[in-house]
C-alpha cells in the first residue's frame, strides 16, 4: 500500500508534466509548462536546484550510470545501458543515437512510421508518446498517439509487430514495459489501461478507470510493486493501482481531492526503499 510522505510545494508555477527519480532514489526531478526543471531531495522534500529552460519540459530521464546526468526532450526518451543507445521522440519520428565512451552521441539514424500502419479516428498526426528498448538495445517499442504500438528491429530498421489502436479509445497517452515478463501496459487518453504480451495484437487484460471525465490528457502508466501491479494517473485527480492478477477494480485509489487535473507517476527502487511520485 502507498501512503503520503511529502507534498512538494513552492516549486512550479504551472502544470507539472514529468517526474523522474534518480537511480539512487535520493533525488526527484520534475519538469513543467513553466519551463522549469527542478531537483528535489526525496527524504525531506527540499528543493535543491532550479533550472529555467527555453521551452516547457515534457520528458525527463536520469542517466542510469553517469551520476547526476539528466536528459530532457520534447515527447519521450529512453536509454539502454547495454548497447549505450539513446532514443528520443521528436515530431513524427524517433531518433536513435549511440553514446560514445566520452559521453557524446554519435551514429544516429531515424525511424519513420510506414504509411500502411492503420490509424483510427480523424487525427492522422504521427506522434511518438513512449519508448522502450529491449533485446539488449537491438529492438525498441514505440507507442504512438494515433497509430497504436510498433515493435522495431534496430539492426534492419524494420517493423517486427504492431498493436492496432482500439476503436473505443484510439488515442494513446503512454505505455510501460516489464521486460522480465515481456508485458506492455498501454494507457489511452480516456484512462483505459490494456495489458499486452509482446507480439500479440489483442490485449489479455483491461483495467478501466473510475469516474474518468470526458477530458483527454496525456497521463503516465507504469509497472510497480516489483512488477505485480500497474499504477496510472487520471484526468480526475486520482491515482489507480491494479494488481495484474485482478479482474475487478483497482486495489487502491490515491485521492487528490480533485485538485489536480493531470497525474504522473514514476518509481525508483533503492535497496528496500520504494517511492512513487504523483502530481
Amino acid at each position: 500500500m502507498f501512503h503520503l510522505v511529502h507534498e512538494l510545494t513552492g516549486g512550479h508555477t504551472d502544470s507539472i508534466n514529468t517526474l523522474a527519480f534518480s537511480p539512487c532514489g535520493v533525488y526527484l526531478a520534475s519538469g513543467g509548462d513553466d519551463k522549469q526543471l527542478i531537483i528535489w531531495r526525496v527524504s525531506d522534500g527540499t528543493l535543491l536546484y532550479r533550472l529555467v529552460l527555453e521551452s516547457a519540459v515534457t520528458a525527463v530521464m536520469w542517466h542510469p550510470t553517469a551520476r547526476g546526468v539528466l536528459f530532457c526532450q520534447i515527447h519521450c526518451i529512453d536509454y539502454d545501458g547495454s548497447s549505450r543507445r539513446f532514443a528520443v521522440g521528436v515530431g513524427d519520428m524517433v531518433q536513435i543515437a549511440t553514446e560514445t565512451t566520452e559521453g557524446k552521441l554519435a551514429s544516429s539514424f531515424r525511424l519513420y512510421l510506414p504509411n500502411d500502419i492503420p490509424c483510427v479516428g480523424d487525427d492522422k498526426r504521427v506522434r511518438p508518446r513512449s519508448l522502450h528498448f529491449y533485446g539488449r538495445g537491438s529492438k525498441i517499442i514505440v507507442t504512438y498517439l494515433n497509430h497504436g504500438v510498433v515493435g522495431w528491429d534496430l539492426q534492419t530498421r524494420s517493423q517486427l509487430w504492431s498493436i492496432e489502436p482500439t476503436p473505443g479509445c484510439p488515442q494513446l497517452s503512454s505505455s510501460a514495459f516489464l521486460s522480465s515478463r515481456r508485458l506492455i501496459a498501454v494507457r489511452s487518453m480516456h484512462g483505459v489501461v490494456q495489458l499486452h504480451r509482446i507480439g500479440e495484437r489483442v490485449h489479455y487484460r483491461r483495467f478501466d478507470p473510475t469516474n474518468e471525465p470526458a477530458r483527454c490528457h496525456p497521463v503516465a502508466v507504469l509497472f510497480t510493486l516489483h512488477g505485480t501491479a500497474v499504477i496510472s494517473g487520471s484526468n480526475s485527480g486520482c491515482v489507480g493501482i491494479w494488481e495484474l492478477t485482478s479482474s475487478t477494480g483497482p486495489t487502491q485509489v490515491l485521492d487528490h481531492r480533485g485538485f489536480y487535473l493531470m497525474v504522473h507517476c514514476h518509481k525508483s527502487f533503492s535497496g528496500n526503499a520504494r517511492h512513487s511520485g504523483v502530481k
